[in-house]
């Protein structure tokens, strides 16, 4: 018998007639512009005859990729891979398809490596994989089938359950109008509806793309048509399936014992009427005597035949019909299962948010693109799952001649070379160092390297590969790096993706053949790929290292405008340094002292202060300054992260700036800044100003500074001055206003939003707030009126006042009301005090049918600022000057009842939960209701505690009591 041979990826030239092969028959799958080779062949494993051999020639990453997808259609199917690029014959390996390593594929490499694998494949193979496929189309059929009938199913429940909100009579009608209807529209099936397909079917997970397909480099000037896109996706699908109960452990259906009679049950007289008029049928169960309610659980039809009760009852997403003399089905249960599937024709669409462009273009090198493929119609994502991405990565046009990769333990790592450094045919081995006496001299030899150079680095971490490359026979090679240049990278290493710290860095080094010697070399840190790479003239073993800079042993470091950072013991060093390296960072890694201070003559960097603080002691007491500019120096100085700053002792300026310097402070804290001649507010950035730390919440202005002719200040701190009021939203922005009134504005349009003062605020007329709903925070400051002015709600106004801080108050002296609440408008008090100094005069005073009770929110009550004594009678609709204040008590928990027997012996009791706000503790008093003189309440003898002890020997009775 003839038997198949399929080959997809070979040029027609190559394949021989199909005499040559005797008993074999040559069948050749083309590409196509709209389909290429291997996605004809899947199509034809699926229906064709059997095939008992698939041959690929597709190179490299495309030949990994068909060979994978052809493995999903056929776990049995011999695959044979003719590819030159070894790299690739252990994932061959991995999905079981025989690799052969070639240069060319030529006729004659056909003629010998075909008939060698078609020895080995028997005709039994085609046999059971063409049986095999023929069952799993039938129960494919089958399985389909019992989804849409689970969906049908869910279908009849949800009219199930719209029919308990009607009565018995109109279940009936409805009933009827809608099974006639379903069978209008839907053609009778086997199972009494249609057996349509799925509206959508869920994706629950991807196969996984080999990193050749998800990392692709192409170089400048490349067309979109060099992208390799896959045109399948394997993918896991949620399939339904169907048992019954009693069936549930046998055999699922075959095809041929699926179909099911349709039974017909008789149809009541009216059958025929069908109707939808919600109205009619309200008004005429309204007047029918026989208008039974259904409940939620049950409701009995009543038709010709009798009636018939219907229960919402389910098991899984079935639903059976209970009753006592009616036959029903078993019911039957809804199983999720995995079903693995190929999608074809898949188009591939560019992922504008990773990518910052929504065309490719391959003009400029280290051009970045991610693509996500585009799911057919019918398919949907289940949560939690993401579309897989291809990354396409942009070089330098033709640059790398040779550019090969190898992934251990997770680690990528890439050597590319210029034409002419290696030889035609050159192939990369790597492979991890794990011995762990290898491992301790790398160690040994990098940390004594990185001491040498900078004693306050230590290593941390690294791991180390020994990489050769050898030629096609395996004789080791080195690179003729006169030819052109040599880089190795690191990709994907857990060292470059964790987050590190301002005090680390990454270097590669090269190892000596002993393992003694380590030479460091330029690195360069790419985020975005998560790589590290560096120049490589040698090939034996290389680590790449993270270095740490540890506060015990580094003052400082300097950062040069290539992001080379260097670590020093002192900060005078860093300085010092740093004049040589233009637009350097010296940044503060602990706070540090200096007894002398530090010129500056040259150069132009910033200072860090990094949240730390420099000190400068003058043992000899005539020192003047921590830090002195000369003539031409330019200093900026910033704190990455807060509070830091720079003290003088015994001096008194931390930077003296001369004449023709520059200085320009971003923040800090300073015993003083001398820039004379100039005004000192010459060294202020734009946007900030001094603060006097002598005096709280007192900035000097520029105004202030020019009227005065300061050229000196003294104990401040550079900041931004904070605005008299901020408006926070509720999502999170901030706005700051200069007024009060402009900020009321603000916050009237911005529902949910908190006004808060950042400064003591006097106002000399009336604060209208005329509508919005928001927050008023006191903040800790004092709104003051002077004059005829109050705070005024007017219609619309939905106030919260508060007071975050505690100290915060309004305050009045003139005007009957410090706060005035109109009819139609609503506040709550959540804290503050609110003051009225003008005798008689009220603190709060609300309209309408409301009592300043009302006004409070739940757990606050007012307290006296005359006495401090706590306000219980809050039903007047005005109090005077008083502070709202948390609750000093809250009941929690009620007294329970309790029944006991006739001779009880032990005491019950009865016990008030509560929570505190004050140190004290709060006392509690008992009464018996009805039982003192003229049947008045009696107060209890005893402790005056939260707790009841009922006293021993009652008779037989009901008796009540309360605590007050």
């Amino acid at each position: 018998m003839t038997k198949n041979i399929a080959l997809c990826g070979i040029e027609k030239e190559l394949v021989s007639t199909p005499e040559r092969w005797g008993e074999y028959r040559l069948l050749r799958f083309c590409d196509e512009p709209e389909r290429r080779g291997d996605v004809k062949l899947a199509y034809f494993l699926r229906d064709g005859p059997p095939v008992s051999l698939a041959v690929v020639g597709y190179p490299g990453a495309k030949g990994l990729a068909a060979c994978d997808y052809l493995r999903t259609q056929s776990r049995e199917l011999p695959i044979l891979w003719l590819c030159s690029r070894r790299e690739f014959e252990a994932e061959a390996k991995r999905i079981g398809v025989a690799f052969y390593d070639t240069d060319s594929l030529t006729t004659s490499l056909l003629d010998t490596k075909l008939p060698i694998d078609i020895s080995k494949v028997t005709a039994k193979t085609g046999a059971c994989r063409s049986a095999k496929m023929k069952n799993i189309s039938k129960e494919n059929t089958a399985l389909k089938r019992k989804a849409k009938r689970v969906e049908d199913i869910m279908k009849i429940k949800q009219m199930a359950e719209r029919l308990n909100r009607f009565s018995v009579r109109q279940k009936a009608k409805r009933i009827v109008a809608l099974t006639l209807a379903m069978l209008m529209v839907n053609p009778v099936t086997g199972y009494g509806v249609t057996a349509h397909a799925q509206e959508g079917e869920t994706i629950t997970a991807f196969a996984k793309l080999s990193s050749e397909i998800t990392t692709q480099q192409l170089a400048v000037g490349a067309k979109k048509s060099d992208i390799y896109l896959p045109e399948t996706l394997n993918v896991t699908i949620g399939v339904s399936s169907v048992k019954t109960k009693e069936n549930a452990a046998e055999t699922p259906q075959t095809e041929e014992n699926l179909t099911e009679e349709v039974k017909a049950d008789e149809s009541p007289a009216d059958a025929s009427t069908v109707w939808d008029n919600s109205a009619e049928e309200s008004q005429a169960g309204a007047n029918s005597p026989e208008n039974n309610t259904a409940t939620d659980s049950k409701a009995t039809v009543v038709m010709d035949s009798g009636e018939v009760p219907l229960a919402a009852n389910t098991d899984g997403f079935a639903i059976s019909a209970v009753s006592g003399d009616v036959d029903t089905e078993p019911a039957e249960a809804v199983q999720i299962t995995a079903e693995e599937r190929t999608l074809m024709g898949i188009t591939w669409e560019i992922n504008t948010q990773r990518s910052g462009s929504d065309i490719f273009n391959s003009a400029h090198a280290g051009a970045v693109f991610f693509y996500e493929p585009v799911l057919p119609q019918g398919y949907v994502l289940a949560d939690g799952v993401s579309l897989p991405q291809i990354q396409v990565q942009i070089e330098q046009n033709n640059q790398w001649a040779f550019s090969q990769n190898q992934t251990l333990d997770g680690i990528k790592i890439t050597v590319k070379a210029e034409k002419g450094v290696f030889p035609e045919g050159a192939f990369l081995h790597a492979k991890k160092v794990n011995n762990t006496e290898d491992k301790e001299k790398i160690q040994s030899a990098i940390s004594e390297e990185v001491k040498a150079e900078n004693s306050a680095k230590t290593v941390t971490k690294l791991v180390s590969f020994d990489i050769t490359i050898t030629d096609a026979e395996g004789n080791e090679l080195q690179p003729d790096t006169s030819k052109g240049e040599v880089k190795v990278s690191f990709a994907q290493l857990p060292m470059v993706t964790e987050a590190a710290t301002s005090t680390q860095e990454l270097k590669v080094f090269h190892m000596d053949d002993t393992l003694s010697t380590a030479t460091k070399l330029d690195t360069t840190v790419n985020e975005e790929t998560k790589s590290v790479e560096a120049t490589a003239e040698h090939f034996s073993l290389y680590t790449v290292a993270m270095l740490t800079a540890t506060a015990e042993t580094g003052e400082a470091s300097v950062t040069d405008s290539a992001d080379t950072v260097t670590y020093y013991d002192t900060i005078e060093e860093a300085i010092l340094v740093a004049q040589s390296k233009v637009n350097s960072t010296v940044k503060l890694l602990k706070d540090a002292g200096t007894e002398s201070p530090i010129q500056i003559t040259t150069g132009s960097f910033i200072l860090d202060l990094n949240g730390k603080t420099m000190t400068y002691t003058d043992a000899s007491g005539r020192g003047t300054t921590a830090i002195e500019m000369k003539s031409g120096a330019k200093l900026s100085v910033k704190d990455s992260v807060g509070n830091g700053g720079i003290t003088a002792a015994n001096a008194r300026n931390s930077i003296t700036a001369g004449s023709g310097c520059t200085l320009t402070l971003y923040a800090g804290s300073y015993t003083g800044i001398d820039t004379m001649p100039e005004l000192v507010s010459s060294a202020l950035a734009e946007g900030v100003d001094f603060e006097n730390l002598d005096n709280t919440d007192e900035w000097i202005s520029r105004a202030t500074i020019a009227l005065l002719n300061m050229q000196h200040v003294g104990n401040v701190r550079v900041g931004k001055m904070p605005a008299a009021v901020e408006v926070s939203e509720q999502g999170g922005g901030v706005h700051y206003y200069d007024t009060i009134t402009e900020a009321i504005s603000g916050a009237i349009s911005l529902p949910e939003s908190t006004l808060k003062l950042n400064k003591d605020i006097s106002l000399n007329s009336e604060l209208r707030i005329t509508g919005g709903t928001f927050n008023f925070d006191l903040n800790g400051h004092t709104l003051t009126f002077t004059g005829s002015g109050n705070v005024m709600l007017q219609q619309g106004a939905s106030i919260t006042f508060k007071d975050s801080v505690g100290t915060g108050k309004i305050s009045n002296s003139s005007i009957w009301a410090t706060i005035y609440i109109q009819g139609d408008a609503n506040a709550k008090l959540q804290g503050g005090t609110y003051e009225n100094a003008k005798s008689g005069g009220e603190g709060i005073n609300v309209l309408g049918d409301r009592n300043i009770g009302d006004l409070l929110v739940e757990g606050y009550i007012y307290r006296n600022l005359s006495d401090n004594a706590y306000i219980s009678d809050t039903s007047s609709y005005k109090i005077g000057s008083v502070k709202v204040v948390p609750a000093p008590l809250k009941i929690t928990n009620q007294p329970q009842d309790k029944t006991v027997q006739f001779d009880y012996t032990e005491l019950p009791t009865f016990t008030v939960g509560f929570s505190k706000t004050v140190t004290e503790n709060p006392t509690f008093k008992w009464y018996s209701v009805g039982t003192g003189t003229g049947g008045a309440d009696e107060a209890m003898d005893g402790e005056e505690t939260a707790v009841l002890a009922v006293e021993a020997g009652k008779s037989a009775g009901q008796y009540k009591y309360f605590c007050g």
